[in-house]
C-alpha cells in the first residue's frame, strides 16, 4: 500500500511539473530583415507544442551582410525537473575572420511556465530590452600582426570567479585575451594567452540577467594578435561600446 501511495504521489508530481512549450525550428523561421517590437511576423512557420518539457526556450539571433534574423522556439526535458528557470542572456560580438567581420547579436530566453515562450512573449521580452553597440569602431583591435609573437601578450589576474592561467611560456601562445566580469559591483579581470589557433580574433560582450532575482553578471572578451592589444583600456573600451540592459519590472508586471 506505501509503495503504491508512493508511486502515485510521484506520478502526480511529476504530471504538476510538465510545462506546455512551443516549438518552431529555426531553419523554417529565417526572416531577411531585422526583427524589432515594431517589426516582427505575425506567425511562425512549422510550429508544434510539446506539453512533456520543464523548460521553453526563445532564441533569436540577429546578422549583418546578408540582414536577417532568425528565430527558434524550443523545449527541454521530460518534466521531472524540479529547477524553475527563469533567466535570458543577451550577446553581441564582432569576428575578424579571414579579413571578413562578422558581426553576430542574440538573445536566449528560458521559462519553465506554460506557453511562456510564445510570440507575445517574445514581444515582451524585446519591449523590455535595450541593445545597442558601436563593434565598428573597435575594428582595430581585431586587426592580426604576423608572424605572431607570444610575448607580445600581457598577464594578470584580479578574479576569483573566471579560471585564468598566469604561467603560459609564450611560445604555446596563439592569441592574447582579455576577459572582464562584473560581479555584484565589482570588476574583475584577466589578461593571457589562448593555446588553441582558432584563427580568427574577436571581441564580445554577454549579459545574463536572472529574472527571478532581478540581478545581471556581465562578461567582455578580447581575443586579439598584435603587440600588447589584451591591456585593460582595450577590454574596457568593449564594455563602454556595448549596452545591455532589461527593464525587469516592464517585462513582469
Amino acid at each position: 500500500m506505501l509503495f503504491y501511495l508512493l508511486v502515485t504521489l510521484q506520478f502526480i508530481h511529476s504530471i504538476s511539473c510538465f510545462v506546455t512549450c512551443h516549438v518552431c525550428p529555426i531553419d523554417m523561421n529565417t526572416f531577411g530583415y531585422f526583427i524589432t517590437t515594431d517589426h516582427m511576423p505575425n506567425t511562425l512557420n512549422n510550429c508544434t507544442t510539446q506539453a512533456t518539457s520543464d523548460s521553453c526556450f526563445i532564441d533569436l539571433i540577429w546578422q549583418l551582410q546578408p540582414q536577417k534574423t532568425q528565430i527558434a522556439l524550443s523545449a527541454r526535458g521530460d518534466g521531472r525537473s524540479t529547477v524553475n528557470e527563469h533567466t535570458l542572456s543577451t550577446s553581441v560580438s564582432l569576428e575578424n575572420k579571414d579579413s571578413t567581420f562578422i558581426w553576430t547579436r542574440s538573445i536566449s530566453y528560458t521559462c519553465s511556465t506554460d506557453n511562456c515562450n510564445s510570440l507575445t512573449a517574445l514581444k515582451r521580452l524585446l519591449n523590455s530590452l535595450t541593445l545597442y553597440d558601436d563593434f565598428n569602431s573597435l575594428k582595430n583591435l581585431l586587426r592580426k600582426e604576423t608572424p605572431f609573437d607570444g610575448d607580445w601578450c600581457l598577464f594578470k589576474a584580479n578574479t576569483s570567479w573566471l579560471e585564468c592561467a598566469l604561467l603560459i611560456p609564450p611560445e604555446s601562445c596563439k592569441e592574447c585575451s582579455f576577459q572582464g566580469m562584473s560581479v555584484q559591483g565589482s570588476i574583475e579581470i584577466c589578461l593571457n594567452c589562448l593555446q588553441d589557433d582558432i584563427g580568427e580574433t574577436s571581441i564580445s560582450h554577454e549579459v545574463d540577467f536572472d529574472i527571478a532575482n532581478r540581478t545581471r553578471l556581465d562578461h567582455w572578451i578580447l581575443e586579439c594578435q598584435f603587440n600588447k592589444c589584451n591591456f585593460e583600456n582595450n577590454g574596457d573600451l568593449i564594455r563602454q561600446k556595448s549596452i545591455s540592459n532589461f527593464d525587469f519590472a516592464k517585462f513582469l508586471d
